[in-house]
């Protein structure tokens, strides 16, 4: 790991877990903020980090005012960040209009994810000085008709409703797109999450028609419900193994599901933990459960932490936090990824099978029924066969 990397990290920790005791890493050596910033910006973290900058520019001593970030950059940095709220502020409202236009249309429907994890920023928020500002992606929302009560059933409601508003708009196995006259790319979700394993993606979605009815009636102070806490601790899990996997996953997917945590009772970590290891995610959380501690002084490596949901793997762990910070959000800035969006489709699909060789050794059951949805999904896309 390189300095500015450790720099990174500590002023991440900094901003989760406010302290006047700084870093030695932030006070022995000369701090490469652009290099932090760039980091950042690819971690997709810029507004969480910048609180851990204002902490250290409180406490920094004058000592170490070589240190100090520049005003052109600060000033940069302040604007994004400005501009991250107004954005979360903005998605917000919209989720919560998307969410009633499939209410009065019939429709149950709750917010995945994305803006649902940006509540959790405010309301987790240890540090009260400096607010989390989470950089913002898609809109994803969970929607089944009022008088259905299976995801497969569902899945035909929602793409006829859909396809009558928009027609040709293209749907996948798990989402249709819903191209709305506003600021944000919106996804359409019949089923949460699925798993590659049929036989375990068919009790996975019978958990899921199970607890529908909870989620869609689990109401936020935003107008719009969220998946109840065990649910979205599997789904958010499940959401994360699988793009780590393909291409890669970016810091913020790590805070975000810290953030879920905290705002979860002991009961709901056990019975999270209980969820995860019925549906074959044992391995894995065992790995984002160390790159958590990485983050977090209030959780020792090794340690059995209330906030963590099992014993950390250090081993796993730290090949996943090295892969994360090689390869940036979504593997956007990993090169050994280069040039695959200008390929054609079985070129993309071999590149990523390659790259998850590397996760081979670390994650071998994982990244083989990667290479299985991978194929079910190729299959689907190029002959339309439903799987």
């Amino acid at each position: 790991m390189t300095t500015t990397e450790k720099q990174f990290l500590a002023l991440l920790r900094l901003a989760l877990h406010p302290s006047d005791v700084l870093p030695t890493v932030l006070t022995l050596n000369d701090i490469d903020w652009d290099g932090v910033f760039d980091i950042a910006k690819a971690q997709s973290v810029l507004g969480v980090l910048f609180s851990g900058v204002m902490q250290w520019k409180r406490y920094a001593p004058a000592t170490v005012s070589s240190n100090h970030i520049s005003q052109e950059l600060f000033a940069k940095w302040y604007g994004l960040t400005v501009m991250l709220r107004q954005r979360n502020i903005y998605l917000t409202h919209i989720s919560s209009k998307i969410v009633s236009k499939f209410n009065s249309a019939g429709f149950r429907a709750c917010v995945l994810k994305g803006q649902g994890n940006a509540l959790l920023y405010e309301r987790n928020n240890d540090n009260r000085e400096t607010t989390f500002y989470r950089t913002p992606g898609d809109i994803d929302v969970w929607v089944m008709p009022d008088d259905v009560t299976t995801i497969a059933d569902a899945r035909k409601r929602v793409v006829e409703y859909i396809h009558g508003l928009f027609p040709g708009v293209k749907e996948t196995l798990l989402h249709i797109k819903f191209p709305l006259p506003v600021e944000a790319s919106v996804e359409v979700h019949y089923a949460p999450m699925m798993d590659a394993a049929p036989w375990r993606n068919r009790r996975m979605w019978n958990f899921l028609e199970e607890h529908a009815t909870d989620c869609f009636g689990n109401m936020t102070s935003a107008g719009f419900a969220v998946p109840v806490s065990p649910v979205n601790g599997l789904c958010q899990l499940f959401h994360i193994r699988r793009h780590f996997i393909k291409e890669g996953i970016g810091m913020r997917h790590i805070i975000d599901y810290y953030f879920l945590l905290k705002s979860m009772t002991e009961a709901e970590r056990a019975e999270t933990w209980k969820l995860l290891c019925k549906f074959g995610c044992r391995r894995f959380t065992s790995a984002l459960m160390y790159a958590i501690t990485v983050l977090s002084p209030e959780t020792a490596v090794g340690g059995d932490s209330e906030l963590l949901l099992c014993r950390p793997d250090e081993r796993r762990g730290r090949f996943l936090l090295a892969e994360i910070l090689r390869g940036g959000n979504f593997g956007q800035h990993d090169e050994r990824l280069n040039g695959v969006n200008t390929m054609a489709f079985w070129g993309r699909f071999c590149k990523y099978v390659h790259l998850s060789l590397v996760r081979w050794r670390y994650f071998p059951a994982d990244v083989f029924w990667g290479y299985v949805l991978r194929l079910r999904l190729a299959l689907w896309r190029q002959t339309g066969v439903g799987i």
